[in-house]
């Protein structure tokens, strides 16, 4: 019989077949040699970038300030608590608590190897030192600006004098003078909306921060594009929600290192933290809207006498509903004719957008508050207003320069209330500021809220609103834009921004505190600027009436019986 054939096992048998040892062990080794090379790499970049903080912290060891760990440097006094301000949230009032704490230069350890910041409170070392020397300090310390090629964020140079030197013009007394009809005009719906919402109110409290921040923004709509963003007459203006994201996200990334701040705005949106994500957004928006402005100001062969045209002809956003704007303004007029590259024009004009409306308007909203609460002085300044302005209340140019009563009362408030609570610079080479030695790479800024409230600059009445102090001063006691070169451009249509809409504000209503006892204290929020942000601000208006001082003429206070008033039918 034959044997039956024995069935193979179930199970895999092993391959004994001889294998290639050599291949094997050669890509093992590249493996090892790759990933020990690696180690030894970070291992160096590691050791050095300890080697490197270590050093520069010692080189600032004599400069005081509050405790700090080596990795994580003050971010524990900087975040506040416990009834102590943030250095993000309220870095107007913790400049000044540090500075009382460790005197006129403090520092900060930055963490994740992010350096130093010192902070010079003194004014008058700041102009000389800080300001004035462009060799070294000749950038602001904006790595992680969204406008990169803006002037805020370029350093001293070529690119920053084109930029500068194009938008100069636009700004000149005559051009100040040809805006300031727009400025009235705007400044008169504003009141017209200011008195509609104190009627609508049960208390006739209105929140005037909304229809400041709108003004503003028409207003650099249309003196800066020649384009009606119509904010005051929209209920949310996209415009402005935009701003504020992009400020709010430009300081979040203050701490955080340069190239981890760009690999996270590299990432898609949905992965990005919700602060950048905002941003991103609202660049967008901006960015949408300054191309189409941009492209038509090149198609013009004469760009300062171009047409305006509505939203749909400029390829803005469907949001920036406008129909018949006037022409180019100058600031998008200079730009064009400076024939720069669509990326730069960009920066530039998101930077006007922002920075051309939301300052103003924060001091405004500050002006009204202690106004409201002085009395006496709102008096002296509404008789000031109407002996100038005359009798039909018309007010002319040739009216601002008379009213510097007006103008010192904007001044105080922003003395108060400084929209800029600090203005920095970036130390490119080692050199001294008020006696002090600044190393290579340190972050400096000049605490202009603490400079603001200095007593022995302003006296022993420096946290009182005394508007007549700046009549009485000789001589710059502090930069509420900064100084030097890189002085604030623009500081000049605040000013005329600023004394024109208080005058009129001041003609047409009486200001007081909010009537409604449950109306809340606004809140002083600080993101890069400083406003009451999140609050709101409500002040109580009572329409003034009628009266043989005024006759009825254009620009005349509103009647209080409920007629049409000669304002409203203005606007």
């Amino acid at each position: 019989l034959k044997r039956p054939t024995a069935r193979p096992h179930p199970t895999t048998s092993l391959d004994l077949r001889p294998t290639n040892i050599t291949g094997m062990s050669s890509t093992v080794e590249h493996h090892y040699l790759l990933g020990t090379t690696l180690i030894t790499l970070f291992a160096i970049a590691a050791t050095y970038a300890i080697a490197v903080r270590a050093h520069f912290l010692h080189r600032v060891r004599d400069i005081p300030g509050p405790r700090y760990s080596f990795w994580l440097g003050s971010i524990a006094h900087m975040a506040g608590g416990e009834g102590k301000p943030s250095f993000y949230t309220q870095r107007h009032r913790f400049l000044r608590e540090l500075h009382k704490a460790y005197g006129p230069v403090a520092k900060l350890v930055l963490p994740f190897g992010r350096g130093v910041l010192l902070c010079f409170a003194d004014a008058a070392s700041a102009e000389r030192d800080l300001f004035k020397d462009t060799v070294a300090f000749n950038r602001r310390p904006n790595q992680n600006s969204a406008m990169p090629k803006g002037l805020f964020a370029l350093p001293t140079g070529a690119m920053w004098r084109a930029h500068r030197q194009a938008l100069v013009a636009s700004l000149s007394s005559g051009a100040l003078r040809a805006y300031h009809e727009s400025i009235v005009s705007r400044a008169h719906k504003m009141a017209a909306h200011m008195d509609a919402s104190a009627r609508a109110d049960a208390h006739a409290d209105v929140e005037v921060l909304h229809p400041l921040v709108a003004t503003t923004l028409d207003v650099i709509g249309d003196i800066g594009f020649g384009v009606d963003f119509g904010a005051l007459a929209a209920h949310e203006c996209p415009y402005t929600d935009a701003g504020s994201a992009i400020l709010n996200a430009s300081i979040a990334m203050l701490a955080v290192p340069s190239p981890l701040v760009k690999a996270i705005r590299a990432l898609p949106g949905s992965l990005q933290p919700k602060s950048q994500s905002l941003m991103r957004d609202g660049l967008k928006l901006y960015a949408h809207t300054a191309r189409g402005l941009y492209e038509r100001a090149l198609a013009s062969k004469s760009p300062s006498a171009a047409k305006g045209g509505n939203a749909d002809e400029l390829t803005m956003d469907a949001t920036a509903t406008t129909a018949g704007a006037k022409a180019h303004g100058s600031l998008l007029a200079a730009l064009a004719q400076a024939r720069l590259p669509f990326d730069e024009a960009c920066d530039e004009i998101i930077s006007l957008m922002i920075a051309g409306h939301e300052t103003t308007a924060n001091t405004l909203s500050w002006a009204l508050h202690l106004l409201a609460h002085a009395p006496a002085e709102q008096a002296r300044l509404r008789a000031l207003v109407d002996r100038v302005i005359g009798t039909d209340g018309a007010m002319e140019y040739e009216h601002v320069a008379q009213l510097g009563p007006v103008r010192d009362a904007f001044y105080e408030a922003l003395r108060l209330f400084p929209t800029v609570p600090s203005v920095g610079r970036m130390c490119t080479r080692q050199t001294e500021v008020n006696g002090v030695r600044v190393p290579r790479g340190a972050l400096c800024i000049h605490s202009i809220a603490a400079a603001a409230r200095d007593p022995e600059v302003f006296g022993t009445d420096a946290d009182e609103f005394r508007p007549a102090r700046h009549a009485e001063a000789s001589g710059v006691l502090w930069h509420p834009f900064g100084g030097g070169p890189r002085k604030c451009l623009g500081y000049r249509l605040a000013e005329l921004e600023a004394v024109t809409i208080l005058a009129i504000v001041l003609r047409r209503f009486e200001l007081s505190p909010p009537g409604n006892p449950e109306s809340a204290a606004p809140e002083e929020y600080t993101d890069v600027t400083l406003g009451p942000k999140r609050s709101g601000l409500r002040v109580h208006l009572r329409a003034r009436a009628y009266g043989d001082a005024f006759g009825g003429g254009k620009g005349s206070p509103a009647r209080t019986d409920g007629a049409t008033s000669s304002w409203a039918a203005a606007a």
